[in-house]
């Protein structure tokens, strides 16, 4: 099925387009204004779903732009949402939103611009289901300086995040205690988020790297005291580095090489060094 070219403005009390089960949909090419809860809203039963090209406007400000609900028994593979530019008027860009019934496999969101949004792409699992094997890349998230733009909760595997330019929030991106898993973040610049990531899931096989306005990598030189010293690594939000991450480097001819001396902290490293000994540190968690 094929949905495209259309214009539509300024729908109240519905959806600009609601489907509720169906394989192989493309909504492309619209244009759709609207002042109720949700422009574009698919729930239920999917496989092979594009959404691609739209422009799409709300002046409501209760729920979402593009929302997928999914609850009871659904059978949902294949979401590909792109190219999309999205005017939201303070609520949610994308809304996954996961009631109940199958996971739902292969959820992929590029290069769609998405402004004067709350949350702009948000992972909402409720229950045991899981959502797997998932890429958000190359959007442009503007929000209205608050909430969050990239936030992943409840059971969320495998997913890449990468590319992305987030400005405008209170946090870039947040992932949940003990349910977002095996994710990889890197390559994203977040500009204007008083914080950058929080990492919830802190999960030890996911990788959070090369983000522009969130360190993961820093190094500095010192000089030693004879006594431990306490050294503001500068990483971002609730990185803490482990031992292992700590290089330090003798910059002098010889002498006693310095070493960490107590666990970092997500603040800190402690390095004691012979009293006048020069040294360089570097803390990489990238790895």
């Amino acid at each position: 099925m094929l949905i495209s070219g259309n214009t539509i403005i300024g729908l109240g009390g519905v959806e600009g387009l609601l489907t509720i089960n169906g394989d192989r949909i493309q909504i492309s090419n619209n244009y759709i204004t609207s002042n109720n809860e949700v422009v574009i809203w698919l729930g239920n039963n999917f496989s092979e779903i594009t959404i691609s090209n739209n422009t799409l406007k709300t002046t409501s400000a209760t729920q979402a732009i593009i929302e997928f609900r999914a609850g009871g028994a659904v059978n949902t593979t294949g979401l590909y949402i792109s190219g999309n530019t999205l005017f939201c008027n303070g609520q949610r860009g994308i809304w996954i939103k996961i009631l109940g019934g199958n996971d739902i496999d292969n959820i992929t969101i590029t290069n769609n611009r998405i402004y004067n949004t709350v949350i702009g792409i948000n992972f909402d699992v409720t229950g045991a289901e899981q959502v797997n094997n998932s890429l958000i890349s190359g959007n442009y998230l503007y929000g209205d300086g608050t909430n969050v733009g990239i936030k992943l909760e409840g059971d969320t595997n495998y997913i890449r995040i990468e590319g992305n330019y987030i400005n405008n929030f209170a946090t870039g991106l947040s992932t949940t205690a003990g349910e977002v898993t095996n994710y990889t973040v890197e390559n994203n610049t977040f500009r204007n988020c008083a914080t950058s990531i929080t990492d919830g899931a802190n999960d030890s096989n996911s990788y959070i790297r090369r983000n522009v306005g969130f360190a993961t990598v820093n190094s500095g030189s010192s000089s030693g005291t004879g006594a431990q010293q306490t050294i503001a690594h500068e990483l971002g939000g609730n990185v803490t580095p482990v031992e292992a991450d700590i290089t330090i480097t003798l910059l002098a001819i010889s002498g006693t090489v310095p070493f960490a001396s107590a666990s970092p902290t997500n603040t800190n490293i402690y390095i004691t060094a012979p009293n006048g000994i020069a040294y360089s540190w570097r803390v990489d968690t990238e790895d």
